[in-house]
């Protein structure tokens, strides 16, 4: 039987990039592992002890969409299929070996991963999108993530902690369980003072307003079960704030709606079955320029983005504007 055991591995300045580029997509200044161990005929890998500080990672999406990383990777996998081939062969070759050791049932059997404890530090990202009308930036800073007891096996769920520091001041804390066979987990979740400018992009194609800013805050505990893909089930029980909001009318270059803070107190949201209920609807110092016509619609239509910038009104604005149109309704808690 093939057998690694007790496997130490340190990486320093290590780098991932285009040749030409004057900031690599991935670097990693400091990397260390210790305690794998691999059995080939069992198809068991321990992957022991990790520890990352520095990680630096930098994606960008061009005008067609596609990521520069999947880009890059997909470019080296061609450049490198004969060394890929050849690698091939030898990992066929020892398991080959592996398998006349390895009972008959274990051959087919799915790999077992296994992770003692992941601990990375003093990570950041810059994510860029240039794939629409106006570039987008997001910066994440500060990331902080520790995954322990981690287990690909059906029903196992591990401890994970996550902390990062969102643009200038958004501050962003994620903890709790978290299993992968299925995707499910019981996270308690901390964000203050997240921007939502970095969204103003994705609604160019929808209405034409400007967020110019808006602040994003939220406490509670979420829980999500997706092993059935088509009845997702996701719930949340907490508090949701958006401070210090300002959007304009990009055609008459007013202002069209801001408030100094908006906020839902002890929601109760589920999917499955699907309800919503909030025990208090706040809303401080409004200003809106809605204006209701003679048929009883609201200018909101008049911002809508028309057929030129490739969203038909019928399908895009329809279901909003008659959301917008009728009387708010919430359910107390």
């Amino acid at each position: 039987a093939v057998r690694l055991d007790k496997l130490v591995l340190d990486v320093k300045d290590f780098s991932l990039g285009e040749l030409k580029a004057k900031t690599p997509l991935i670097s990693v200044p400091e990397t260390h592992a210790e305690g794998v161990s691999v059995n080939l005929a069992t198809r068991e890998v321990n992957l022991g002890n990790y520890s990352n500080k520095g990680l630096r990672v930098n994606l960008a999406r061009d005008k067609d969409g596609a990521l520069n990383l999947v880009s890059l990777l997909r470019a080296k996998s061609m450049a490198n299929e004969k060394a890929q081939v050849v690698l091939r062969d030898k990992l066929e070759t020892v398991a080959t070996a592996a398998q006349v050791v390895a009972p008959p049932t274990q051959a087919d059997a799915p790999w077992r991963l296994k992770l003692g404890e992941a601990v990375l530090s003093g990570g950041s990202m810059h994510f860029a999108d240039n794939s629409g009308s106006t570039p987008v930036a997001l910066d994440v800073a500060e990331i902080g993530l520790r995954v322990k007891d981690w287990s690909n096996q059906p029903g196992a769920q591990a401890q994970t902690e996550l902390t990062a520091r969102v643009n200038k001041a958004g501050r962003v804390a994620i903890g709790g369980r978290l299993g992968s066979e299925p995707l499910k987990g019981a996270l308690r979740l901390d964000l203050r003072a997240v921007d939502l400018s970095p969204v103003q992009p994705y609604l160019e194609d929808v209405y034409r307003i400007l967020v110019t800013r808006g602040n994003l805050s939220a406490r509670g505990n979420l829980t999500f079960d997706l092993a059935n893909a088509d009845k997702p089930d996701l719930r949340y029980t907490g508090g949701l704030a958006v401070d210090d909001f300002n959007a304009l009318d990009r055609i008459n270059d007013t202002d069209f709606m801001r408030w100094k803070r908006f906020s839902l107190d002890d929601i109760k949201l589920q999917t499955q079955p699907l309800s919503f209920a909030t025990r208090e609807i706040r809303l401080e110092n409004l200003y809106s320029r809605l204006i209701l016509d003679a048929q009883g619609r609201l200018n909101v239509r008049e911002l809508a983005a028309d057929e030129e910038a490739g969203v038909p009104p019928s399908a895009a604005v329809s279901e909003p504007l008659a959301a917008l149109s009728a009387p708010l309704a919430a359910k107390p808690g």
